[in-house]
């Protein structure tokens, strides 16, 4: 099966900085630490903030590697 890529809408100016901001609270997504016991955490991380962020925006839900990408 393919994976169905859906695009949403660009991210506002007050998105962008609440997502900056979720992103600095973390201290694993700002450790610099690439093993691979590092790399598992940060995915978990990636998918909590992408909970929180989707939790809160108000566009519609985003996946963590979207909000990876950006």
């Amino acid at each position: 099966m393919e994976t169905q890529i859906i695009k949403s809408k660009p991210l506002s100016k007050d998105e962008n900085k609440a997502l900056l901001e979720l992103i600095e609270m973390s201290k694993i997504i700002m450790s610099k630490a690439t093993n691979a016991s590092s790399n598992k955490m940060k995915d978990k991380e990636w998918v909590r903030i992408a909970e929180q962020f989707s939790a809160t925006a108000t566009n519609c839900r985003w996946t963590p590697q979207q909000l990876r990408l950006k």
